[in-house]
């Protein structure tokens, strides 16, 4: 019975080697899925296409960093057994109009339709914001960019954090710069390391402090502050102590802009106060709204250009922005300042430090050049 077994098996493999000798190739099965992927740059960013094998279409959604389609860098995979016949599997393709992708699955030619749609371009690249060099790689719910055009002039300079929800973001301090230790941006820095961005957040005043669902401080006049909802998702907007039978009790009472209580059992993750509310609704406010939303300084609000740091949200609460500006050559007034917070997709805003106080550190870097740091009773921080 082995023999008889062994004598079958030669005939089948000599039978496939005279098949092939006589030129008659062996039966080949199609590849049913022969292009694995496609990716294309997006600037800096790489983006892959949908397949749709059926239809037999590949579909770039729209690209955010890329203007000019006509020349994009293009990459193919292929499925083994496939072979690419054109283009090439890395290409530069004009994608302003429909692209034929010929593969091969192992029997016969096949033609696919790649289109990409209209570019819907990042409002931080239209404002003028590049990625900022010279800080390392970021994950990837961590943006770092810098525009060096602000102003009237066109000299002033600004960086700007984009968080994503996701982040891991925390508050050092107690909200009270004169509580000994005294510590600046730049000792919390050297002390806590594993942190990737950190903004200074008040001075010269207590500011709301909530660090893991804890209420650290508040003040029972309404201050707006940056918080982390319990969902994960950002906010900016006013918020007071809440008291009970003339008591402070561990929570908070959110308000409108008008000082009207939306939520009066308030707890979120994390928060950092701010002076005053500068934009809502994606609007700027007036000096009368922004009055109502917290310590409103005229000087600080005036037409003076000075440093500036901002944070805000934008309208899904899914990003946060932290805009710090000034340099050698100056800063922004308050309303430039709360124009670029706005053409980057703000929602809400708010203003933390100004003058030399406004500061960002990213991995113990200075982004905008101190002459000194300023103590502080609270460090916004983010990784």
């Amino acid at each position: 019975m082995k023999n008889s077994k062994l004598i079958g098996l030669s005939m089948m493999i000599l039978g496939a080697v005279a098949c092939t000798k006589n030129g008659v190739e062996p039966t080949k099965d199609p590849v049913l899925r022969p292009i694995r992927q496609v990716v294309a740059m997006d600037g800096q960013k790489e983006v892959a296409a949908e397949i749709d094998h059926a239809a037999r279409t590949i579909k770039f959604a729209a690209f955010e960093n890329v203007e000019d389609l006509s020349a994009v860098d293009v990459k193919f995979k292929v499925a083994e057994g496939a072979t690419l016949v054109s283009p090439k599997e890395v290409a530069k393709l004009d994608l302003t109009k429909a692209v034929e992708v010929v593969v091969n699955n192992a029997v016969i030619n096949l033609t696919y339709t790649m289109t990409a749609e209209k570019p819907v371009l990042n409002p931080v690249k239209k404002a003028g914001f590049e990625p900022a060099e010279n800080y390392g790689n970021f994950p990837e719910h961590l943006k770092l960019y810098v525009n060096n055009k602000l102003g009237a002039d066109k000299k002033v300079i600004g960086y700007l954090a984009e968080i994503s929800k996701g982040a891991t973001i925390s508050v050092l301090g107690n909200g009270d710069n004169n509580a000994e230790p005294k510590k600046t941006i730049m000792d919390w820095a050297n002390e806590q390391k594993d942190w990737t961005f950190y903004f200074n957040c008040l001075s010269g005043m207590k500011s709301a402090t909530v660090v893991d669902e804890k209420l650290i401080y508040s003040s029972g006049s309404p201050f707006p502050v940056f918080a982390v909802d319990n969902d994960g998702s950002f906010t900016v907007c006013p918020q007071r102590h809440k008291k009970v039978d003339g008591k402070y009790v561990d929570v908070l009472e959110k308000l409108d802009l008008t000082g009207k209580v939306i939520n009066d059992n308030w707890l979120p993750k994390v928060a950092c106060g701010g002076y005053y509310m500068v934009a809502a609704n994606g609007k700027a406010l007036s000096d009368e709204e922004m009055k109502k939303t917290g310590a409103f300084n005229t000087w600080f609000n005036g037409d003076a250009t000075a440093g500036r740091e901002f944070i805000g949200v934008n309208k899904a609460g899914d990003k946060a922005y932290c805009l710090v500006v000034g340099n050698a050559e100056g800063g922004l007034s308050m309303r430039e300042a709360v124009a670029v917070m706005l053409s980057v997709g703000c929602k809400n805003v708010m203003t933390l430090e100004g003058s030399s106080s406004a500061n960002m550190l990213v991995r113990g870097q200075a982004t905008v050049k101190m002459e000194k740091f300023k103590s502080m009773g609270s460090i916004l921080v983010v990784k």
